[in-house]
């Protein structure tokens, strides 16, 4: 076995870990919306999951570790699609923004800038920035800070 299988099946593991996050996040506050339901399947399949493992996933996400990426970008890209999901209903839970907050925590960011992170993410999706804009305007207040 190479040690590319070993790569590929690593990072298909922390996309399902990433991905049973979402789900949880999506359930909790009681069900899964439409547009929540629609916004995880895009997010599935954005991360490798087939149709049949994106369903049963959100009817049964089960346990799951926490394994935050090493990299900056893809630690923030991981909390932009929480609150993305939180955020794609209209209205977000005190629940729903509890886990995005430990999540952000528990991913590495810094305990005082989680909330200014969290801030940022929701303002910049409320303009309809995307994940790669907002990036970079993280970058530039992290620069600044």
């Amino acid at each position: 076995m190479s040690i590319l299988h070993y790569v590929d099946y690593h990072e298909m593991k922390l996309n399902k870990e990433h991905f049973v996050h979402l789900v949880k996040v999506a359930k909790s506050d009681g069900e899964v919306v439409a547009p929540e339901y629609d916004l995880l399947n895009r997010y599935g399949k954005n991360l490798g999951l087939t149709d049949p493992e994106i369903d049963m996933i959100i009817h049964k996400p089960g346990k799951s570790s926490f394994s935050p990426h090493s990299q900056l970008s893809q630690r923030f890209f991981y909390i932009y699609r929480i609150m993305k999901l939180i955020m794609v209903d209209g209205k977000a839970s005190d629940t729903e923004l509890h886990l995005a907050n430990c999540y952000a925590f528990a991913a590495g960011f810094d305990f005082n800038e989680v909330d200014s992170l969290l801030q940022l993410l929701v303002q910049g999706i409320e303009k309809g920035l995307d994940e790669d804009d907002l990036f970079d305007c993280y970058m530039r207040q992290r620069m600044v800070a």
